[in-house]
């Protein structure tokens, strides 16, 4: 079993910090509770990443078919 503390640590571990400009590249966090959310705010802070957006959770819309197992098909993943 994995904690949310531990789930955000690999995001972060995992997490440039930069967009390279694009909007919609940038890194957010999604929460689906007030702890979270304080979790969440918290962790970024601790890691001076006080700008992330941390927001409440959205409607889930799947990317493009060529967009899906990009890491597959390209062989580039910051998280492999």
């Amino acid at each position: 079993k994995v904690s949310y503390e531990q789930l955000l640590d690999v995001f972060h571990d995992g997490c440039s910090g930069s967009s390279g400009g694009k909007v919609q590249y940038k890194s957010a966090i999604w929460v689906h509770s007030a702890e979270q959310r304080r979790i969440a705010e918290e962790a970024a802070r601790r890691r001076g990443r006080s700008r992330l957006e941390v927001m409440d959770e959205a409607p889930w819309y799947d990317a493009e078919d060529y967009h899906q197992k990009y890491y597959k098909k390209n062989g580039d993943c910051s998280l492999q």
